[in-house]
């Protein structure tokens, strides 16, 4: 059949099929459509389209496969889905647009080119896929086959603009894959079997490749064909099994491109990755079970995310160039050893291996330099053996001494030309010849600067042209073989361990200074230089920690100046005796600084780095016994705590901060015999730049400190004076963290006042804060509980936030009396416990006369109990205030002075009664008002009283709950109703003839027992609504009795049934209750004289009336009453 359409060709509906054995298909403006699900169906096995315009949708549905001689559309895309085997002969497929090609059963044979001059090919079969031409597209090339098997050195699939996809279920044979090669360009290829080159010269041309196999990359069954690229960034994936080899042309990346973690990870084999130019690992290279080789013409290049991880060898080299690993970087070897070699220099960053024996790492620089990459916290080498070899220096970087760290069991060392030999070890170090030259370390141009955080054992000889510095890091020991030779001075450093001194010996210097210097552990007998002409002592701890020896002999130091220098500590567990006039202290690392002076102590910069003590690492703790303690000059801990104590006063002239979390600790009156006071003079306590600090200070005679940096205090003063701290700079946290009193801030003799720049929180880890007089509490943000304890103890309470107070979980406090002001936003919410009082304490706060006030927020405060409010009360949110039962009478809700929301609710609470006092006002603006008395009542109270010419004021609807009676004076809804319930009391009039109750809605009564008196009713303004009433009261009297105007209907609605007694609405019966039940049914008068006078009165006054309201029950409807 041939169809020729100078229109469109399409079937009519899903059931239109075109069957016949050869079928040519053309037309104008399409075929078929692809918006409404309705493709051209056909039935044909040979099978040519030609289309001028549009787009052509076609689903051949023979189950035997398709020959498609030839389809062109020169004006749109193409797309066609086979129900069997797709056969594309060798005029192929081209369209303008995009091409579509489906095979949903059986395999997908091309022998002619596939082209989309504007858009997208995609091809898709559950089959194999035979490319024997070529696939071009001007966008993206998607391929999702059950196999791939290109054939053919000159078959390409490229895309010119975009990308190409490619997802097999199987092996997928390759010959050249092309795209641009600029920066967004990219080529995905993942195979459930094998990525093999399948011809020469086969080539993967573009910017990024991704490739993820499960059985090899350039590798199957035991043979190497390695993988040909040209790529800027490479990420490679293999599954199950095999190797991966791979030749790339150019500058290499690998990297992470498919956010999985990896740039290249095999779980079953190992990488060989070389590359003509440099090449850079950007992510992290894992080989599981295998090696790693990665090798650059050029320089190799390894960022601090790509680390490289191999079960066995692994080996990088830069032939012509240098190594640089980024600091952070590591290359891991789990049970092999790691070879790198650059012509050039080699940047360390890490390399480890296993530390078992054979198991080594061999770095190697030509002409070079060995640098260490940085300094990350880590070791840049751990192995067990270590062969180091350079030509101008190992652990140096042109003039600027960066070490080498490792974590090594043996070393040796060697420098040929110039530069220093600097290198750190963590754990025990060994330096043995391992390269046969009859020497461990040996520079002939330089210094040599070996660290280790473990013991040293010289088995061997170290020699050097410059001076030598041996650090060990438990302890040094120098083996019959293990001679040191310098030609200029000599220090002895142990890391992490310790340099003995017994008790008693002395260190002494004739031609220069004296250095004791240690990673770890620096024990120290007696160290004595003169005491004129600026003598001094310095000992130095790079990683470890300064102790005292013994006592034998007197202090361990004596001198005019002593500098300390340690990264774990000096003096700790046992402080270090001094007898000193003038003390510079540091610590790099961890550990703390613990000495103990005889005598007054100046803490001075000595060494002119503006510290007196600085530890960088660790705690420092610093004691004058029998005398004052002065800082003239900065003491800081980067990472650790720091206490000053004294016997008598400590006096900060100088900043004092520690690091991260630290605390900051300064006791005057150390010894606990009541005098010594803390003053600070200048500078600052803590410093919040470094991370959180946290503050203790303990004093006899007054706490003044009014300019801190810190997280967090813990405060006590025990005989007379106040504690007044003024921080900044970020939240302040209170809490008992080291002085045991249970409170974070207590004064036993004084006041309490505590103004922070951001937030005060009370974090619940203790309580917060006690005084026996006032407690003033300032904050430039919000006043926070965090937790479940007391924040705050005391007579008064004074509060100022901007971002208010307790706004995620109330303040719990136990106060007699609260003021509080929030400036800008978040809410004021306070939990008393005992009486409260809402009072305006501190006349310098805030406006006269009011004693909470957030004009961003609400207001949330309960007590238990009762709740005074003798002070005003206002809010831009929501109020509520709470009176809280515990079980005894008196747990009142009292309202003194006003309470006003100006945009939010009003909620009042009381465990037993809520008493508004005469002349206030419960005003809320533009929300509701809700009044609940006997609220979770436990015994049986719960009374709300309006005294006279007081008012309860809303823009919306106005809720009245009570357990007992609700006296009213006056209660306005301006735009809502009013809804008043007593749920085993009355409603009543406590205004005299005055309005009760204004509302424009519909307002609801219900009481257990009455609604007003006969003499005294209750008066009512409802405009805009109904007023619907119940109320109990006894079966002979008045239930309700409203005076008033309800419109537009002017009655009363009875609902919850018939109450017992009348219903009086203006001086009218309009409802008998059960007394129509009970009377009215035995047509005789003698049964309404046992009403009192004035019901009876009102029946005989309306009876006339009454007769006539729909409202009479049926009962009375109709009778013939006697005329009288």
């Amino acid at each position: 059949i041939e169809l020729n359409s100078g229109g469109k060709l399409f079937g009519v509906d899903a059931s239109s099929l075109i069957s016949a054995s050869s079928l040519t298909l053309k037309a104008e403006n399409g075929m078929g459509s692809y918006g409404d699900g309705n493709p051209l169906k056909v039935y044909a096995e040979n099978l040519s389209v030609d289309n001028v315009r549009g787009d052509v949708f076609i689903r051949d549905i023979r189950p035997y496969g398709t020959n498609l001689f030839s389809a062109k559309n020169a004006g749109g895309e193409f797309s066609l889905t086979t129900d069997g085997p797709l056969f594309i002969s060798s005029r192929g497929v081209e369209a303008e647009g995009d091409v579509g090609l489906l095979v949903l059963n059986g395999d997908l044979h091309m022998d002619g080119p596939v082209t989309s001059r504007s858009g997208v090919v995609g091809v898709t079969t559950n089959g194999t896929l035979y490319q024997e031409a070529s696939i071009l597209a001007y966008r993206n090339v998607n391929l999702e086959c059950g196999e791939l098997d290109m054939d053919g050195d000159l078959v390409v699939t490229e895309s010119q603009k975009g990308n190409i996809d490619i997802s097999v279920g199987g092996d997928a044979y390759l010959t050249r894959l092309i795209t641009g090669t600029e920066e967004g360009r990219r080529i995905y290829i993942a195979a459930e079997g094998a990525i093999l080159n399948a011809g020469t010269p086969g080539e993967l041309v573009t910017h990024d490749l991704i490739l993820d196999a499960w059985d090899g990359i350039g590798y199957s069954n035991g043979f190497y064909i390695p993988l040909n690229t040209r790529v800027s960034r490479l990420d490679v994936t293999n599954r199950v099994s095999g190797e991966v080899f791979l030749n790339n042309t150019g500058d290499l990346v690998i990297q992470d491109l498919t956010w999985d973690g990896f740039s290249a990870v095999n779980y079953k084999g190992g990488f060989f990755i070389s590359t003509t130019g440099t090449m850079t690992v950007k992510s992290p290279v894992r080989a599981y079970r295998e090696g790693v080789i990665l090798e650059a013409q050029d320089s190799f290049i390894q960022e601090v995310s790509g680390d490289i991880l191999g079960n066995t060898d692994i080996q990088v080299s830069a032939s012509n160039g240098t190594i640089v690993m980024e600091d952070g970087a590591e290359t891991r070897s789990e049970a092999g050893s790691i070879a790198y070699y650059a012509q050039g220099d080699v940047t360390v960053g890490r390399l480890v291996t296993g530390k078992n024996a054979g198991e080594r790492v061999r770095v190697a620089s030509g002409t070079g330099k060995i640098i260490d990459g940085g300094d990350n916290g880590r070791p840049d080498i751990v192995t067990h053996d270590l062969i180091i070899s350079a030509a101008k220096g190992i652990g140096y970087r042109g003039g600027c001494y960066q070490t080498l760290e490792v974590e090594v069991d043996r070393m040796d060392a060697a420098n040929s030309v110039m530069g220093p030999i600097m290198v750190d070890n963590q754990g025990d170090l060994s330096l043995v010849d391992l390269n046969y030259d009859g020497l461990a370390v040996s520079n002939k141009g330089g210094n040599i600067d070996i660290k280790a955080t473990g013991n040293v054992d010289l088995l061997d000889a170290v020699d050097g042209s410059g001076e030598i510095f041996l650090e060990a890091g438990g302890y040094l020991s120098q083996g019959v073989q293990g001679d040191i030779t310098a030609e200029g001075d000599l220090e002895v450093k142990a890391l992490s361990g310790s340099i003995t001194m017994a008790d008693g010996a002395v260190g002494e210097s004739q031609e220069g200074s004296i250095y004791y210097t240690a990673q770890g552990d620096v024990t120290i007998g007696r160290l004595i230089t003169g005491v004129y002409g600026g003598r001094e002592v310095d000992v130095v701890s790079m990683e470890g920690a300064i102790i005292d020896g013994g006592d034998t002999g007197g202090a361990d130091v004596v001198t005019e100046d002593l500098k300390l220098f340690a990264t774990k500590g000096i003096g700790f567990g046992n402080a270090l005796d001094t007898q000193v006039g003038y003390l510079d202290a540091a610590n790099s690392g961890t550990g703390s600084i613990e000495i103990e002076n005889t005598g007054g102590l100046v803490l001075m910069d000595l060494n002119h780095d503006g510290f007196s003590l600085l530890n960088e690492g660790g705690d420092i703790g610093i004691w004058a016994r029998h005398g004052d303690l002065e800082a003239w000059n900065q003491v800081e801990s980067y990472q650790g705590n720091v206490g000053l104590y004294a016997d008598n006063d400590v006096i900060l002239d100088s900043a004092v901060s520690g690091g991260e979390g630290a605390n900051i600790v300064i006791y005057a009156d150390a010894n606990d015999d009541g005098t010594g006071s803390i003053t600070q003079v200048s500078g600052r306590l803590g410093d919040l730049r470094v991370g959180d600090q946290h503050l203790v200070l303990k004093a006899a005679e007054g706490i003044e400190v009014p300019c801190t940096y810190v997280s967090s205090l813990n405060a006590y003063n025990s005989t007379s004076g106040d504690i007044h701290v003024v921080n900044r700079g970020g939240d302040l946290e209170i809490e008992d963290r080291l002085l045991g009193t249970g409170w974070g801030v207590e004064n036993l003799e004084g006041n309490v006042r505590l103004e922070n720049e951001r937030s005060i929180i009370f974090t619940g880890e203790s309580k917060g804060v006690f005084s026996v007089g006032d407690v003033h509490l300032l904050a430039g943000m919000a006043i926070e509980e965090m937790g479940d304890t007391t924040a705050v103890e005391g007579k008064y309470l004074v509060m100022e936030a901007e971002e208010g107070i307790g706004v995620y979980r109330s303040l719990l406090t136990r106060v007699e009396a609260l003021e509080a002001y929030n400036n800008r936003e978040g809410d004021i919410k306070v939990l008393n416990e005992g009486a409260l009082l809402l009072q305006d304490i501190d006349p310098d706060l805030g406006e006269a006369g009011v004693a909470v006030s957030n004009a961003g927020g609400g207001v949330y405060i309960s007590a238990a109990s009762p709740l005074t409010v003798a002070s005003r009360v206002e809010a831009e949110g929501d109020i509520e205030l709470w009176a809280m039962e515990t079980g005894d009478l008196g747990d009142d809700l009292t309202l003194e002075s006003d309470v006003e929301s100006y945009q939010g609710d009003i909620t009042l609470l009381a465990g037993d009664d809520v008493v508004q006092e005469r002349n206030t006002l419960v005003e809320a603006r533009e929300g509701e008002v809700k009044v609940m008395a006997g609220h979770r009542d436990e015994d049986r109270q719960g009374a709300i009283l309006q005294e006279r010419r007081s008012t309860i004021l809303a823009k919306g609807e106005v809720e009245l709950r009570a357990k007992r009676d609700v006296k009213l004076a006056k209660v306005v809804s301006k735009r809502a109703g009013i809804k008043i319930n007593s749920e085993k009391g009355s409603i009543l009039d406590n205004n005299g003839d005055k309005t009760n109750l204004y509302a424009r809605a519909d307002s609801h009564l219900w009481a257990k027992k009455i609604i007003g008196r006969c003499d005294d009713p209750l008066d009512v303004k409802i405009k805009g609504g109904d007023l619907y009433v119940y109320a109990g009261g006894k079966l002979k009297e008045v239930s309700v009795d409203i005076n008033g105007v309800v419109k537009p209907s002017n009655r009363l609605k009875v609902f919850y049934g018939v109450p017992p007694g009348l219903v009086i609405f203006n001086g009218r019966i309009i409802d008998c209750g059960r007394l129509a039940e009970e009377y009215m049914s035995a047509i005789s008068l003698s049964n309404y004289m046992e009403l009192r006078e004035l019901e009876r009165y009102r029946i005989l006054l309306n009876l006339k009336e009454l007769l006539k309201e729909e409202a009479v029950p049926w009962e009375v409807r109709g009778m013939d009453f006697p005329k009288d």
